[in-house]
């Protein structure tokens, strides 16, 4: 006689959100190969392709059947196991957002993001906003209805905010920043009263970049079993399984850090991705907590790694060794004074860490003004270049170097860009405490030992999954809620280098 085990409600929805995923992991493909390999003519047939695929996973995702198990479930959720309870309360939050979106308008917006990516490219290629501006407008007007559907008590803003920071406003966001920003001017004006530390002019030739890149990422832990690195307009990190997490990075021959630069901050989401549970795959468990605690890691393998003076150490002899005809006129202290000099950009991603929150509250201000109606796309150039002068006193020479720099927009993410200033601030206090958990960890950086640092990581952050709320995460590892201080006083130290 054979006896069949009845699948449980639980195993039901694991099931049925991976199947999902595989269908998302499907989509992620189509948007990577968009950014990387794309013809220029072929961004309206993608468009199609990704909409059919975009509403198909969302059909799927607000059926009356799962629907209908997924709040059973969350209703149910106290008695579940611990793992059961956080996907099943985890997936009714996604649940009860994806309902108020209907399916034409998701397959609406995922047309408009393929179309909006091909003008802004093209647009950035010609240095023209007039290019992109028609398309834009039409991304807002579709992001404001979002938020309009979505819901929200009081800025339209916040209803988008809460995609990639769930439980976050901007009333919070506004009190966590205004610290920071009150300080930056003051620490921006002891930067510009010191002598800065500069590199002797050279040229690092690409091929020899991208091996160093490899060699660096290899080093910090990324696998190169379940991952790649390409090139593109925009560097970003894509994953569609556990097994399969990409990175792209940009060169300038020029500058190595550029990409060197890019390709850390990318290998710190890389290795979030490849540290999720793969056993977890496609339900929340198996996925990061927000864009916060994502950015947290790649921008504490960037700035609290990456421009330490012992990554310093480990970095100067590698650079002999990919660039020997350049004969390094520099000395790894040098390299390390360089790497943290405090020098206003125009591009966000080569910007230095202390101006860098300058940059993200420029956007955050400019986003929030279009949806809520304050301000017309047609308005952003010109309050854009204010802006930089008013906040980094910078001339914007033309729109690549100022309102097109950055592809954001063009992928629908308005409220993504606030998480960049919450990863900094949540590194930053994550970094204080891992320092004091492990004593002598960044001695070991320079001899390229990142595993502690990783191995941690991987066991407090990456292995939770969706858990923990990001406050949550912060207060049990660190013993308090976010608290802007420790960013505050990393970036004094900054300054005080030399």
């Amino acid at each position: 006689m054979l006896l069949f085990k009845t699948m449980t409600e639980s195993q039901r929805l694991r099931e049925q959100l991976q199947t999902i995923a595989k269908l998302g992991s499907a989509l992620a493909v189509l948007s990577w190969d968009e950014e990387v390999n794309l013809p220029p003519k072929a961004h309206a047939y993608r468009g199609e392709v990704s909409a059919l695929l975009s509403a198909e996973i969302h059909r799927k995702f607000t059926s009356d059947e799962f629907v209908k198990l997924a709040r059973k479930l969350n209703s149910d959720s106290q008695s579940l196991s611990a793992d059961d309870r956080v996907n099943a309360e985890e997936t009714w939050r996604d649940v009860s957002r994806a309902q108020k979106l209907p399916v034409k308008f998701v397959e609406d917006l995922t047309r408009l993001t393929s179309e909006a990516f091909g003008a802004w490219a093209e647009a950035r290629k010609q240095k023209d906003f007039k290019i992109y501006e028609p398309v834009l407008k039409r991304m807002v007007d579709m992001k404001r209805q979002e938020a309009e559907l979505i819901g929200f008590k009081v800025s339209p803003y916040d209803a988008l905010l809460d995609e990639f920071e769930p439980g976050m406003t901007s009333a919070q966001l506004d009190k966590l920043f205004s610290p920071i920003a009150k300080n930056l001017s003051a620490l921006i004006k002891q930067a510009k009263n010191k002598k800065q530390q500069s590199l002797p002019k050279a040229f690092y030739e690409l091929g020899a970049q991208t091996k160093l890149c490899h060699e660096v990422s290899e080093t910090l832990g990324y696998d190169f079993d379940t991952g790649r690195i390409d090139a593109s307009p925009h560097p970003f990190t894509t994953s569609f399984h556990q097994t399969d997490v990409r990175v792209t990075t940009r060169y300038d021959e020029a500058d190595f850090w550029v990409s060197l630069g890019s390709t850390i901050h990318e290998i710190g989401h890389a290795l979030y991705e490849q540290g999720l549970p793969a056993e977890h795959f496609g339900t929340p468990l198996g996925q990061a907590i927000s864009l916060g605690v994502h950015e947290s890691q790649s921008r504490m393998w960037e700035n609290f790694v990456g421009r330490s003076r012992e990554f310093s150490e480990y970095l100067y002899p590698l650079l002999k060794k990919y660039f020997p005809d350049q004969k390094l006129k520099f000395t790894s202290r040098e390299l390390h004074l360089w790497l943290n000099r405090v020098k206003p950009n125009l591009i966000r991603v080569e910007s230095d860490e202390v101006t860098y929150n300058l940059h993200i509250i420029l956007r955050y201000e400019i986003e929030k003004q279009l949806v809520e109606g304050r301000l017309k796309v047609s308005e952003l150039p010109a309050v854009w270049n204010q802006k930089m002068k008013d906040y980094l006193g910078l001339d914007v020479p033309d729109d690549a170097q100022g309102v097109l720099q950055d592809v954001h927009w063009a992928h629908g993410a308005i409220g993504y860009f606030p998480t960049y200033s919450l990863g900094n601030l949540y590194a930053a206090q994550l970094y204080n405490t891992v320092s004091q958990k492990i004593p002598g960890l960044a001695k070991g950086f320079s001899s390229g030992d990142f595993a502690k640092l990783l191995g941690w990581l991987r066991q407090n952050i990456h292995a939770e999954g969706r858990r923990y709320k990001p406050a949550e995460l912060l207060e049990k590892l660190t013993g308090e809620p976010p608290n802007p201080a420790y960013l505050q006083e990393h970036l004094e130290r900054v300054i005080k280098l030399g």
